[in-house]
């Protein structure tokens, strides 16, 4: 047995196993590196702005004084809420073992986000891509440092990835409910031709499937809640995703997707309304999930549009300025945590913000395909304006995360064309699909912040795809291989003694 081959066979085969391995690696990796900061005195900062203030959001909620970032403050509204409120509780532990606890936290998040992308690939791929899609996820180098951080991405990863998880589940008992129609279909016909009786008991295992599932009807409605109370775009996105199941869903002749996704999407409305209703209730608007769409529009204007070191006045006070119309010379008053304060001016930068995408579409629609490249590639905005990088420490972490990107992408596309061969990738499209969803949200506004942490919602599905790579060929495949061996021996000539060697003969077969 090769070295490959013992590794592979190491290797979970379940998605259970996938998670525990999972958990595992990831809590001990985390933790590791954590105490050597420690005791190395590198720890990065914990909470506070560089973290969006989700973790002060949970102190003074689960402290009762309101979702606020300082006791006494206005009322949050650019900010989602599950995510605070998984971090309240561990902000009432001691500050020492706040940190190792979050990343124990993050670690469940994670290892069940493996575990689930770990199960769909074997469903669709097969054991051996599942098992390289998971080695993939954990040798993914940023994943251990969302671990360790307060923010939202790691929750929303796991929830995207549990509403992909469903609504693949969907089309793959659609898919093998249809090629069940076909297969009796076909033994009918044979049936009939021979005059011969037909036992429709035959696969009776599959015969009757439920018109409706009511289970995975309110796991779906509930992940796709859980997702969007993540982060603000995924009230676009994750409606985008149910709908495309249900298209697909009717391709495959199945009404089934149709009526879980109607039911999920019903289940959704109502766990949305409560927070909706808050909403109105501390800024008299209709905010269904989120404001501040305009600000982050604005910001990503400047991110496009100056050099954050060429000396003119700080980047928020531009941004802030841009956004309402007027010169802003101090933000602390009208900002925290990224966001307005005050509804009514985050009103006046939603309404700037249509103004100005009617006044400038050619410009926005350059923004969008820059943001699209540097999603996966954050180096193009320092080769294309040089002076945004600080350092060039900054310089290095920004091209280590476009070679990773860039190197799963390259795989992604090897899996998509060794599927096409084999007359399957259809679900590859499919999730190819799905991270233009997924990532589209973002393009209008900022795409490769930090360390590309928006990227992590995506990993899943990029390891998916480069798995199918590594894929076992298909039966079909096995079988074409083996016609064109044998077609090969029977090609050749033998050599009789003493003449020129045996010639090829290339038409034979061709």
């Amino acid at each position: 047995m090769s070295l490959l081959k013992r590794f592979e066979s190491r290797l979970p085969s379940t998605g259970v196993g996938a998670a525990l391995v999972s958990f595992i690696a990831i809590a001990g990796l985390g933790l590791a590196i954590l105490s050597a900061q420690r005791v190395a005195g590198t720890e990065r900062s914990f909470a506070g702005p560089c973290h969006d203030g989700y973790w002060e959001l949970g102190i003074n909620w689960i402290r009762g004084y309101g979702y606020t970032f300082e006791p006494g403050g206005t009322p949050a509204f650019h900010r989602p809420p599950l995510v605070p409120g998984l971090f309240g509780p561990l902000t009432l532990l001691p500050k020492p073992v706040q940190r190792p606890a979050l990343i124990l936290l993050q670690s469940l998040m994670l290892a069940v986000m493996c575990g689930l992308t770990f199960d769909l690939t074997r469903r669709v791929l097969g054991p051996r891509a599942a098992r390289w899609s998971l080695v993939l996820l954990l040798s993914y180098p940023f994943l251990y440092v969302d671990v360790a951080s307060p923010l939202n991405v790691v929750t929303q990863a796991m929830c995207v990835t549990a509403v992909v998880y469903l609504l693949g589940r969907e089309l793959l008992l659609a898919r093998s409910t249809r090629n069940l129609s076909q297969s009796r279909q076909t033994d009918l016909s044979w049936a009939v031709a021979d005059g011969s009786s037909w036992n429709p008991g035959i696969g009776s295992e599959n015969r009757d499937v439920p018109s409706l599932s009511w289970v995975r009807a309110v796991l779906l409605g509930l992940a796709a809640a859980a997702a969007i109370l993540t982060h603000g775009t995924m009230l676009l996105a994750v409606p985008l995703l149910i709908a495309g199941a249900g298209l697909v869903g009717i391709r495959l002749g199945s009404l089934r997707v149709i009526k879980v996704g109607v039911a999920a999407g019903l289940i959704t409305l109502l766990t949305l309304a409560p927070w909706t209703y808050r909403n109105w209730c501390v800024t008299g608007r209709f905010i269904p999930v989120v404001g501040g769409a305009g600000l982050q529009y604005f910001v990503g204007i400047e991110r496009w549009s100056y050099d954050e070191f060429d000396g003119q006045k700080p980047a928020w006070q531009r941004i802030v300025s841009a956004s309402l119309g007027r010169d802003i010379t101090d933000t602390t008053e009208l900002i925290h945590f990224w966001g307005f304060k005050d509804a009514a001016l985050d009103a006046i930068a939603n309404r700037r913000m249509v103004d100005d995408l009617r006044a400038h579409p050619g410009f926005f629609a350059k923004r969008v395909v820059l943001n699209a490249v540097e999603f996966y590639a954050p180096s193009v905005r320092e080769l294309l304006m040089p002076r945004t990088a600080p350092t060039k420490r900054y310089v290095a972490r920004r091209g280590a995360m476009s070679i990773v990107h860039v190197g799963l992408l390259v795989m992604g596309g090897l899996g998509i064309w060794r599927t096409a061969r084999e007359k399957k990738s259809g679900p590859l499209w499919l999730a190819v699909a799905s991270i233009a969803v997924l990532a589209g949200g973002y393009l209008p506004f900022v795409a490769g912040i930090s360390h590309c942490q928006y990227c992590l919602q995506t990993l899943p599905l990029l390891a998916f795809l480069a798995a199918a790579s590594v894929k076992e060929p298909s039966q079909e495949c096995k079988e074409r291989a083996a016609s064109a061996e044998t077609f090969k021996l029977i090609a050749y000539v033998p050599r009789p003694l003493g003449l020129r060697p045996r010639r090829r003969l290339n038409h034979i077969g061709s």
